[in-house]
């Protein structure tokens, strides 16, 4: 016990170095930029210069010559630890006042983005306000590049306007999973919903990541999120299908596929659908959510409404 005491009067909580973690995450973040991991050991603060206990299991310190001058330099002991101490700094010195920092010029386009993947996903984790703002520059990524936005290809329900029914992209996917995997370390999942809808236009690629995040979301009521989604659904994501909408408590719902058919459950469908299914075939559909009613769009079947 009297060990445990000792220890703990030492080494404290993380938010009580939380200023200390900011100034060497605005160095991390500079090396980051310049595509770098190392400098040098002046560029650090007095209060840290003071304590190099502080930097423990951070950073690692050189010794370097150059120009016959000898100098002290510095290197992040792991990718991973920069980029988290970059977002921290984004975190706790940049979203307070309103905006990502110098990331935001550096990553205007999905390859850039994907490269900061990992400070995004950080910060997101570190605090909601966080996550919306990468939320909100994704969808302003999204909106500059009309290639990574489903809902240019989505039907328009609401107006009747017959567009085809197109093939998810691979840029399609790429957007979504980068959208998915920074909300995934959202703490506030249900809350923030709607932030992730509105990231992907309203019209949100169907997938495992997806229905995970739903299930952690424990949405079951969509008009608590939003008015309007659009569920893309690859035909190689059918089954992924039914898990959706058995996450939003779908599948005892009844439905008719025309006015004199049987009436069956959205359950009954999809495995009725799903069994005739094959895997040369190529299926496009989009589960539509408007003011608490689904309608399902299908390439091969039509129209059919919940």
């Amino acid at each position: 016990m009297g060990n445990q005491g000792k220890h703990s009067s030492r080494f404290g909580k993380v938010q009580d170095f939380k200023d200390i973690l900011a100034e060497i995450g605005k160095v991390a973040l500079e090396c980051l930029l310049k595509d770098d991991h190392v400098f040098e050991y002046d560029q650090l603060s007095a209060a840290i210069l003071c304590d190099e206990s502080l930097i423990i299991g951070l950073l690692q310190v050189t010794e370097y010559a150059e120009n016959l001058r000898p100098a002290r330099m510095v290197s992040f002991i792991h990718k991973s630890i920069q980029e988290f101490l970059a977002a921290w700094y984004i975190t706790y010195r940049c979203v307070p006042e309103g905006n990502l920092g110098e990331i935001e010029e550096h990553a205007r386009t999905l390859e850039d983005c994907e490269a900061w993947e990992n400070v995004f996903q950080f910060i997101c984790g570190l605090s909601d306000d966080g996550a919306v703002k990468v939320l909100e520059h994704l969808t302003s990524v999204r909106i500059s590049d009309p290639t990574l936005d489903l809902s240019k290809i989505t039907p328009d329900v609401e107006n009747e306007t017959d567009v085809p029914l197109c093939d998810v992209t691979y840029e399609h996917r790429r957007f979504s999973d980068l959208v998915y995997k920074s909300f995934q370390e959202v703490h506030s999942k249900a809350e923030l919903l709607s932030h992730c809808f509105n990231c992907t236009g309203g019209s949100v690629l169907v997938n495992k990541r997806l229905t995970e995040l739903l299930q952690k979301a424990k949405v079951k009521d969509l008009t608590q999120v939003t008015r309007s989604v659009n569920f893309h659904v690859p035909s190689q994501e059918i089954s992924t299908l039914c898990e959706l909408v058995e996450c939003l408590d779908c599948l005892h719902v009844p439905l008719r596929i025309t006015e004199s058919s049987e009436v069956l459950t959205v359950g009954d469908f999809l495995r009725k659908f799903q069994n005739i299914g094959c895997g040369w075939c190529i299926f496009n559909s989009v589960l539509c959510f408007r003011n608490g009613q689904f309608q399902f769009l299908h390439n091969k079947v039509g129209t059919l409404l919940w």
